[in-house]
């Protein structure tokens, strides 16, 4: 991703989960998070070893996703502050910005797991 901030706001739509009627209308969601340098570099070590473990998971090799990437960046975050479907249901660890494969291409995605 383009931004590498200490403070981070994400605002936007989530899923479409929540539309009974027809499935289109998505749910927005808002998160300020403050980025934990350290525990996202001791994960960082792990990203790095996506591959061998993927390689190695016991499965055949036909629902191994052996091209995995390992470009997106990983960051530790806490929440400060979160509403809208952010706040429904069980809160969710792991987050992937952007899902939208159209405007995750021009970018990478990153992926930000909140610390509880």
């Amino acid at each position: 991703m383009d931004l590498d901030a200490p403070v981070e706001v994400t605002i936007g739509p989530y899923e479409t989960y929540s539309d009974g009627l027809f499935g289109y209308k998505a749910a927005f969601e808002a998160y300020v998070t403050l980025a934990l340098p350290q525990e996202s570099a001791a994960l960082a070590r792990y990203k790095e070893r996506l591959p061998f473990l993927e390689k190695n998971l016991p499965l055949p090799d036909a629902d191994k996703n052996l091209n995995r990437g390992t470009e997106s960046p990983i960051r530790v975050v806490d929440v400060v502050y979160a509403a809208g479907e952010a706040t429904a249901g069980v809160p969710a660890s792991p987050t992937t910005c952007p899902t939208t494969s159209g405007c995750a291409r021009p970018r990478a995605r990153r992926r930000s797991c909140s610390r509880t």
